[in-house]
């Protein structure tokens, strides 16, 4: 913990430069597979960035057909210096578009705003500049190379359609450009959103034999190859790629991708060889988000929190606005220090303050609720309309138990937005919890059209409401009998009935339909603290608030949690399991020190609990008090040699002390007293082999 502490200094020197920076990227940067791509290759006049990552066209592979003339190489120097692009801004959609940039030439810059076609006017515009320092003839060889490189370019509008393939007007626009390479890329695309790879596959195909020179088309082709599985056919293709444009970051981003897919389960020298690939990419590209994400999650799997802080931050000067990025931050800090997360997006705000309502929003995210308010407000008085900060103003207020006030800032943020979903579903969310069920009901039939059975039991289930949870999905049991999710949500709520032995049937159902299921190996370590601990004596609103306490544990939210329990312990203050739970969710919003206490008091209540004594245990290694850590761990395996979550904490302790080999050890012995804890003590034994 004492090394994330470091971070802070890092955060500090983030935001101290580039404070004016705006947010251009030279490649999309979404962050999911299905978005990646669509950047070309251009002439070297010329590169038009956008707000959204996308690049408008130049001629493709011009820069390629100057380059293979040796007499041109004298005048590359001149014809960069001629006009280059420092800023650029894509506004509306597919046939309705503007484009707004900055060209800087020899000692003057100059601001452009171009409308729809008239896009097309400059690019011609752009050549002929290009054309006339380069000293070509029209009759020339050379020239008529280029111009048939042109010819082949797909129209501004089919462009811009493919940089938004979902868009509801870019769809007419593809499908009417039939055999077009963007187009077919565009397609493609929008297919991979829809979980439609194999119907994405031959028109990838196409494109790429239709423009095998085009990396964007090999791009998008290994792309959908990667998330149909097709590794060999990937590898290919990414191979291809790198031999056409060795400096092209997607290229060098997919390998990484497919290193870790390449040997199963990855070993600590496939991780390294895929780090080593994303980081290429990543010089290439220091706006390339995706590849940063990815680069930061193999870095925090290897116990290297510092190492994937500074991946993600180095981002921050370059696109402070770009809200996927301080969302996984954000992730980075509340997992390690959420002191810092807090100074962290303080800093985004304060030195970035114009950026969307949707950053200010990531508020909700932060442990510190009088900061989060206080950050919410800022966002509202700058976005009075802003339906997201409606919404993150009712989570904040669903933290501080006031629900009637959290429906009534969903409400508002759906009167700003009707079609903010989410703010729907939090309104459900509060209205089941108020004991409203018609009206919760009610909600998720107005905002999503009907009311799905699935997200009903899911909804039930994240209150607190058991009954009613069970009663909708037993009903489902019956019909969805191939969907891994229900067995899950029936072992979950199995487990928090103290059925131990019915939770581990529907786990290990749902790890049947999904192998790769790690939500339910997960709760699958739960099950002897279940069995260790014994149901409730509780009734009535103590048992409720209970229950959704462990609710909100599960879904994420420690703080409603903590101040759920500490109401219902007015009521039954001896109760273990309102102890217990309390404890748990003071250790989760690292809170070590009251966290200590409240575990100390709740083992007078239960002396030999070794789930308590473990839970305690952990609390000491998160004070740094490693002597009582490890005298508590192995109080509680002298108690019970077969509770592995003593060896885990064990383990742990010994691994803040880097003492490799005791560390190990009890990581071992924890997997051997129980298979399920594998997936806990996996990633410390993997970081310790390295």
């Amino acid at each position: 913990m004492c090394r994330v502490k470091k971070l802070l200094i890092l955060a500090v020197l983030a935001f101290s430069s580039a404070a004016s920076a705006q947010r251009i990227g030279f490649y999309p940067l979404e962050t999911t597979d299905a978005t990646l791509a669509l950047a070309v290759p251009t002439a070297v006049s010329r590169v038009l960035e956008t707000i959204d990552g996308a690049i408008l066209p130049a001629p493709i592979e011009m820069l390629q057909a100057v380059k293979r003339r040796a007499a041109f190489e004298g005048k590359l120097a001149e014809v960069f210096s001629l006009s280059t692009l420092i800023t650029g801004k894509l506004e509306g959609t597919p046939g309705a578009y503007s484009v707004t940039y900055t060209l800087s030439t020899v000692g003057k810059t100059q601001n452009v705003t171009a409308r729809g076609a008239d896009f097309q006017k400059l690019v011609v515009a752009s050549d002929a500049a290009l054309l006339t320092a380069l000293g070509l003839k029209p009759s020339s060889a050379d020239l008529l190379e280029i111009k048939a490189i042109e010819a082949q370019l797909p129209s501004a509008d089919v462009v811009a359609a493919a940089v938004v393939p979902s868009d509801a007007g870019s769809a007419a626009i593809l499908e009417k450009s039939g055999q077009n390479p963007w187009a077919l890329v565009g397609r493609a695309l929008a297919l991979i959103q829809a979980g439609k790879e194999a119907d994405a596959l031959p028109l990838a195909t196409t494109a790429a034999k239709l423009a095998p020179q085009d990396p964007t088309a090999l791009v998008t082709l290994a792309l959908v190859q990667l998330v149909g599985r097709n590794n060999t056919d990937a590898k290919t293709t990414i191979d291809a790629g790198l031999k056409l444009n060795p400096a092209k970051p997607e290229f060098h981003y997919l390998l990484g991708r497919y290193l870790l897919r390449a040997t199963s389960p990855a070993t600590p020298d496939s991780v390294q060889a895929a780090l080593a690939s994303l980081e290429r990419g990543l010089q290439y590209n220091p706006r390339f988000l995706e590849a940063a994400v990815i680069d930061a999650d193999l870095r925090e799997r290897l116990s290297d929190v510092e190492g994937a802080y500074n991946v993600l931050v180095r981002l921050v000067a370059r696109m402070p606005d770009e809200v996927a990025l301080h969302n996984r931050v954000l992730d980075l800090l509340v997992a390690n220090d959420r002191d810092q997360a807090t100074t962290y997006l303080r800093g985004v705000i304060k030195t970035y303050p114009d950026v969307p309502d949707t950053v200010y929003a990531l508020a909700g995210r932060l442990f510190d609720t009088a900061v989060a308010v206080k950050i919410v407000a800022d966002g509202e008085t700058r976005y009075a309309s802003s339906a997201v900060l409606a919404s993150t103003r009712g989570q904040l207020l669903e933290r501080q138990i006031q629900y009637e006030d959290a429906v009534k800032a969903y409400k508002q943020a759906l009167e700003r937005d009707p079609k903010l979903q989410s703010a729907g579903l939090a309104m459900a969310g509060a209205l089941s919890k108020l004991g409203r069920f018609d009206e919760a009901e009610g909600a998720i039939q107005a905002n999503f059209g009907r009311i799905d059975q699935k997200l009903l039991a899911r909804m039930y289930l994240q209150t607190g409401r058991f009954d009613r949870a069970k009663t909708v999905l037993e009903k489902l049991a019956t019909t969805a009998t191939a969907d891994a999710e229900i067995p899950y949500y029936l072992g979950v709520l199995a487990l928090r009935q103290y059925q131990p032995d019915e939770a581990r049937k529907q786990l290990e159902a749902a790890i049947k339909l999904k192998p790769d299921d790690s939500r339910s190996k997960l709760t699958l370590t739960e099950l002897p603290d279940a069995r260790l601990l014994g149901a409730p004596k509780l009734t009535g609103a103590a048992l409720y608030q209970l229950q959704l306490a462990q609710s909100l544990l599960d879904s994420g939210s420690p703080l409603e949690a903590r101040a759920t329990l500490e109401s219902a312990l007015k009521s039954a203050p001896a109760d273990l399991h309102l102890n217990f739970y309390y404890g748990y969710a003071l250790y989760q919003v690292s809170d070590p020190d009251d966290a200590v206490d409240q575990f100390q008091a709740t083992l007078k209540l239960a002396p030999n609990n070794v789930v308590v004594m473990s839970f305690l245990a952990a609390s000491y290694i998160g004070q740094g008090r490693f002597d009582l850590a490890e005298a508590q761990a192995k109080a509680a395996i002298k108690l019970d040699a077969k509770y592995a979550r003593g060896y885990l904490y064990l383990g742990l302790t010994y691994f803040a002390l880097e003492n490799a080999a005791l560390a190990k050890d009890a990581f071992l012995k924890a997997v051997t007293a129980n298979p399920d804890f594998k997936i806990l003590a996996d990633p410390y034994i993997t970081a310790l082999s390295r």
